[in-house]
């Protein structure tokens, strides 16, 4: 597993990006705290106010979503991969 995220690193993590939150592991598909967004998750599709937070995608294709609440609380579930 990589660095544990700081604060400011969870501002700059992009969609692409490999992440492990919570102990699952995947890449991100977007992410509404850096604005980034992978082609097939559009903003105008997944952007706020519906969704806040990161969604990754795991190996096995499953969507896996965490609220901003949720990731700026627990900073150490948060790995860079």
């Amino acid at each position: 597993m990589g660095a544990t995220v700081t604060a400011d690193q969870l501002t700059t993590i992009v969609a692409g990006d490999q992440v492990s939150i919570h102990d699952l592991n995947g890449k991100v598909v977007f992410s509404t705290i850096s604005d980034s967004y992978t082609a097939s998750f559009p903003k105008s599709n997944w952007g706020l106010p519906n969704y806040d937070g990161i969604m990754i995608e795991q190996d096995n294709g499953a969507l896996v979503f965490h609220g901003t609440k949720f990731l700026f609380e627990n900073l150490g579930l948060v790995h860079l991969v």
